[in-house]
């Protein structure tokens, strides 16, 4: 049965949806710490 399962086309697309999805998730978290760092940064050189 876990060699149908693993053999499946459908199988195969939901793992690389899901990859997909993991990866947008990660990218888009690191541009958000990017930009509240980036702020923090522009913040901090303004008040000195």
């Amino acid at each position: 049965m876990a060699a149908l399962i693993s053999n499946s086309k459908n199988y195969r697309s939901l793992l690389i949806q899901l990859r997909q999805r993991s990866q947008t998730a990660q990218v888009r978290a690191a541009v958000a710490v990017n930009r509240e760092l980036v702020m923090l940064y522009w913040s901090i050189g303004h008040e000195i």
